[in-house]
């Protein structure tokens, strides 16, 4: 394995959940850099960790409005769908995508109903 004959290489993780993907790419001696909305991830690293905190930002509902048309991902034109879609994503485009997409490809499923089930506690 290439990681094993290079120690020190630099991974990027993106949105990681598991603290096995920490440990397994710390085992390999890599530098990570990752995201991650759980920092308790990083106990299963043996190195020094240095925490970059960051907020996520996401579209203004403007751009919100601005990314539907432009994408053509749905035909909501509903403001107040539009603002529910906004307030439950935060405006993470990757979100609003996905309940678009969903929407688009499932007669059954509407956008109200995804921004529902979204919204709910689990």
């Amino acid at each position: 394995m290439a990681l094993l004959d290079k120690p020190n290489a630099l991974i990027i993780l993106d949105d990681v959940l598991l603290d096995e993907t920490v440990r397994w790419f710390d085992e390999l001696q890599c530098r990570i850099v990752a995201t991650t909305r759980n920092l308790e991830i990083f106990q299963a690293a043996s190195n020094d960790i240095i925490q970059f905190p960051m907020s996520p930002s996401g579209f203004t509902y403007d751009e919100c409005v601005m990314f539907i048309k432009k994408a053509q991902l749905s035909n909501v034109s509903d403001e107040t769908v539009i603002r529910r879609l906004h307030n439950v994503t935060d405006g993470l485009p990757a979100m609003i995508n996905i309940i678009l997409q969903l929407a688009r490809d499932n007669q059954q499923r509407s956008v109200e109903s995804l921004i529902f089930i979204v919204s709910c506690d689990v």
